[in-house]
């Protein structure tokens, strides 16, 4: 429903403004944050490669670096041939995203590790801080992550990809050594379109 010509000529605008009066920092953020918008909006498509989800997650690592200088350090793990894979859009930043905002929260540092592993037919994607982490003594950890709603909406939007055997995450950590988040993803080498088009996985069984 965006108009992306508008959106990208306004930030371009903006951009300059902010050139012309020596923000460069503004500047770098308002460039990151262009570069988002087109992987998110992707013409409208609901998978893309996996090489794509990562460059967006680093553009927001990145806006995320120059808020905090050198506070914040990442690594991303991911072997080269997963990355011409495709996954549902946005599905880590809002998972980095939580620990930043959350497990982060009046820390003067953080630490992000996300990485990737190749096993059998699927992905197994792990993302995990060291942030404030969660009590299990205080509820569902679940309710840890922006109030239920990022880890809940990450596990509808598997599920309807994917089906339900792809919405199990695993929630992991204690209130003094971070969080750490696991779940799967089939291992695509082509689009699939929602609503009746073909998912094409190695494992013909999905």
């Amino acid at each position: 429903m965006i108009n992306p010509h508008f959106l990208y000529n306004t930030l371009d605008q903006i951009n300059w403004m902010a050139i012309a009066a020596g923000q460069e920092r503004i500047s770098r953020v308002l460039e990151l944050t262009g570069k988002m918008f087109r992987i998110g909006l992707s013409n409208g498509e609901s998978l893309i490669l996996v090489r794509d989800e990562l460059t967006h997650l680093e553009c927001y690592l990145q806006i995320q670096q120059i808020r905090w200088g050198e506070g914040l350090t990442y690594e991303l793990h991911v072997p080269e041939p997963l990355k011409d894979l495709y996954v549902p859009k946005l599905t880590l930043q809002p998972l980095v995203e939580n620990a930043v905002i959350h497990g982060f929260n009046g820390r003067p540092s953080g630490r992000i590790e996300v990485s990737a592993a190749d096993e059998a037919d699927h992905i197994v994607w792990t993302v995990r801080d060291d942030g404030i982490g969660y009590d299990p003594s205080r509820g569902s950890p679940g309710q840890k992550i922006v109030g239920g709603y990022g880890l809940r909406n990450l596990r509808e939007r598997l599920c309807a990809f994917f089906g339900d055997g792809f919405g199990t995450i695993s929630l992991e950590g204690s209130a003094t050594r971070g969080t750490t988040v696991t779940f799967r993803t089939p291992k695509l080498r082509e689009r699939r379109s929602i609503g009746g088009g073909l998912l094409h996985v190695e494992n013909r069984d999905h």
